[in-house]
């Protein structure tokens, strides 16, 4: 019994941590700063979104202060929005968000967009279906599939595969490849449905 407990408390945690990452792309951001630092910026996103947050200090010391306004939009945006206009990007390494200096001239940094969709397997739309973007540097940015289970997302240049993940569906991964476009098909997971209604019965019992 306390092997199944344990199984199941495995589970539980491993499910927490998935759902916490799976929902990165759907927080918000509601702020008016005015005259403020980037690091003021930054603070406020991370206290917003509970959103890890790495940078070195040293490399906004000639940023000028700044005035962000945002009503209710996705944190990445308004993130990219900020570090674009002065020279700064972001990437998402072992759940963090890294901030660093934008690549320039002569560098794999291309402003082109990926563009994709995420279906089931009878073509029907996986909308809110997660994208995880692995770069070469080991580093992954994410994108968000709409409600028509399309999704856009900034090339970096330097990907190496884009996997589609949906709950209680497998993940399906693909090589990136020159034409930044991307379909998933997603197969659906009986391991995973198998395990919730066991899971459900075996609480039950326990009741």
């Amino acid at each position: 019994m306390r092997g199944k407990r344990l199984v199941l408390l495995v589970l539980g945690i491993c499910f927490m941590s998935l759902h916490v990452w799976a929902d990165l792309p759907d927080r918000k951001l509601t702020l008016r700063l005015n005259d403020a630092t980037m690091e003021t910026f930054l603070n406020e996103v991370k206290k917003q979104t509970s959103i890890n947050i790495l940078y070195n200090a040293q490399m906004f010391e000639d940023t000028p202060t700044m005035d962000v306004e945002a009503q209710n939009e996705p944190w990445q945006k308004v993130l990219q929005r900020v570090l674009d206009k002065h020279g700064f990007e972001y990437v998402i390494k072992n759940d963090i968000v890294v901030i660093r200096k934008k690549s320039k001239g002569g560098g794999k940094y291309d402003d082109s967009l990926i563009r994709g969709s995420v279906l089931d397997e009878k073509g029907l739309p996986l909308a809110g279906a997660t994208i995880t973007i692995k770069h070469e540097d080991g580093t992954s940015t994410y994108a968000r599939a709409d409600a028509d289970g399309q999704f856009t997302a900034k090339a970096m240049g330097d990907e190496v595969s884009l996997a589609a993940s949906f709950l209680g569906f497998q993940i399906q991964e693909i090589k990136a490849n020159e034409q930044n476009q991307y379909g998933f098909r997603l197969a659906s997971d009986s391991q995973y449905l198998n395990e919730v209604v066991v899971t459900g019965i075996f609480d039950r019992k326990k009741e």
